[in-house]
Order: C-alpha cells, then sequence, then structure tokens
C-alpha cells in the first residue's frame, strides 16, 4: 500500500478496502480535511495530476503507487494564488486581442476565445470579491475606482458582442484595440496591486 499524505504531512487514512485514487478522494475529503480546505493537487510518486482535470486519475489503481500527496487550500491562499496568476493571465489575453486584430477581419473564433478568455477573468475576480477585502470604491490614480473599471469591462464585453452581431467592424476594432486593451492595462498596473497590496501581510 502506498504511503499517503496531505501537504507532505503523513495522513493516517485505511486503503485497504478502496481499489482507485477516485474512491479514495472521497474518503479523503469527508475523514481527513478540514472546512475550508481544497484539493487542488495530487502527487502520485514524480506525477502531478489536477482533480478534476485528468479522467485517468479517477480509474488511477491505489496499489501502482508508492505515494500519493494530497496537495490542499484554504479559499484565501487560493485567492492569494489567483491574484498573483492574473497579471500574466491578462498579458495572455492581450496577445489573442492584437492577434485577433492582426488577421485583418476578425474571425468569430478568434473573438470567441478572446470573449471566453474575458469571462474566465471576471469568473475569477468575483471569486477575489467574495474571499478577499476589495474596497470597490477605492480610486485609482486614473480616477476611477474599482468598481467603475468593473462597469466598464462589463460594458466593454456587451459593446463587442452587440457590434458583432451587427457587423460593424470599425466599432469592433476600435473596441478591441483601445477599450479592451486600455481597460485590462489599468487591470494589471493599478487595480491588482492595489487589491495585493491591501490584502498583504
Amino acid at each position: 500500500m502506498p504511503n499517503v499524505m496531505i501537504n507532505n504531512s503523513h495522513c493516517p487514512i485505511y486503503t485497504e478496502n478502496l481499489r482507485t485514487i477516485g474512491e479514495l478522494i472521497p474518503k479523503l475529503k469527508d475523514e481527513y480535511l478540514a472546512k475550508g480546505q481544497f484539493l487542488t493537487q495530487i502527487l502520485i510518486d514524480d506525477k502531478t495530476m489536477s482533480p478534476g482535470m485528468d479522467k485517468s486519475l479517477m480509474s488511477f489503481e491505489i496499489s501502482e503507487c508508492k505515494s500519493i500527496n494530497f496537495k490542499t487550500q484554504n479559499k484565501s491562499s487560493i485567492a492569494q494564488d489567483t491574484l498573483d496568476y492574473l497579471p500574466d493571465f491578462i498579458d495572455s489575453l492581450t496577445v489573442d486581442v492584437r492577434s485577433c486584430l492582426a488577421q485583418g477581419s476578425i474571425a468569430e473564433s478568434s473573438l470567441y476565445k478572446v470573449i471566453e478568455k474575458l469571462d474566465i477573468f471576471i469568473q475569477l475576480m468575483t471569486h477575489i470579491h467574495q474571499t478577499l477585502n476589495v474596497d470597490s470604491n477605492s480610486k485609482l490614480e486614473i480616477g476611477l475606482t474599482i468598481k467603475e473599471l468593473e462597469v466598464h469591462l462589463l460594458f466593454i464585453v456587451k459593446a463587442i458582442n452587440s457590434a458583432y452581431k451587427k457587423e460593424d467592424t470599425i466599432i469592433l476594432e476600435d473596441l478591441l484595440e483601445h477599450e479592451l486593451i486600455d481597460n485590462l492595462t489599468q487591470w494589471k498596473i493599478q487595480a491588482l496591486p492595489k487589491i495585493k497590496k491591501s490584502n498583504s501581510l
């Protein structure tokens, strides 16, 4: 039987009647994870896997493992990690916007990729709002508050969808090239650092 650990510490969970990792996870959550702790990563021997993301994980035979190390985090820690990750995410999204514009005529697939990433960004910011201290009425150097920056982003997304449906390429390109990129830049250089500073110890 493998050595089962939680965050590198031995876990005395009984695995004799369990066949797969998929059977082990619910038992681990019920009996050993503290309230508010979430499973974020599983290290099986020298292989790193993400729970819920790798279908093969559920059928992975426990008997084939030497060690299983479950990594957990609480909501606040996950939100802090998300905050650290978002500047790179914004960079990636900006590259996608510029790529979309560089094609000459904006392809539906390229625009869909941008919209999809914007939706993810909005969801991640919602999670940060729910978990960390975010003063939405805090003024940024550009004069807008964080709340106004959020409202402006939602307006841009709605306007992009409307312009695309109307096949108004001039408005669409202007929204992408100027409004959206400027909004994302302000998130990266002003809003996110301010939120991070207010939540640092």
